[in-house]
Parts: C-alpha cells; structure tokens; sequence
C-alpha cells in the first residue's frame, strides 16, 4: 500500500510539476509575444506620428501664406480705396460717330437690283 500510495504521489507531483512548468512557458511565449506586437505598434505609432506631424506643418505654412495673401490684398484694396475716395469718376460720354460721305447715303437708297435691271434691257 505504501508502494501505491508513494508511486500516486510521484505520479501526482510529475503531473503537477509538469503542468506548472507548461503554464511557465506558456507565460514566457506570451509575454514575447507582447513584446513582438508592442514593438510593431510603436513602429507603426512612430510613422503615424510623422505623417501626421508633416502635414501638420505643411498645413500650418498653407494656413500663414493664406494669412499674408488675405492680408496683403486687404492692404492693397485700402490703399486703392482711400487714394481713390475723394475723386469721382469722369461722366460717361458716348463716342462721337462722323456721319457717313453723301455718296454713300444715296447708293443705300438706291435699289441695286433695279439698276442692274434697266441696264439688261436698255441694252
């Protein structure tokens, strides 16, 4: 009885160890599988910061340029605007047309076709 009660203690305590020392390697595989995955987010977190950190910069430099250019034209109408408020604008004066030569008044009041006309059958 000693014999089977020493040999189901050692059977237990070789499972028992067995089953301990799996869960150790278990936890060690975990943990670099962790670290694995914590080392590609923060590669991944890097580029994304990057990217986000040049566009912001290049929006923030868009943004200044648009800021002068606003300012600039807002600078440009006031100088047009005050040198030009105290003078009024000339009249409007519609171009003066010459008359048309007198010939040209008299061949327009003559019918062509009719001309044409009495010269077929006067001949």
């Amino acid at each position: 009885m000693k014999d089977l009660l020493g040999g189901l203690l050692v059977l237990v305590l070789v499972f028992g160890g067995g089953y301990c020392t799996g869960k150790h390697y278990e936890q060690e595989a975990q943990q670099a599988e962790v670290d694995r995955l914590n080392t590609e987010a923060r590669a991944k977190e890097a580029a994304l910061e990057a990217a986000v950190t040049t566009t912001a910069n290049a929006l923030r430099v868009t943004n200044e340029k648009a800021k002068l250019a606003k300012n600039s034209a807002m600078l440009l109408l006031t100088v047009a605007l005050s040198s030009c408020a105290s003078k009024r604008p000339a009249p409007y004066k519609p171009p003066q047309i010459p008359p048309l030569p007198q010939e040209v008044v008299e061949e327009k009041h003559q019918p062509n076709l009719v001309q044409k006309l009495e010269k077929l059958f006067s001949q």
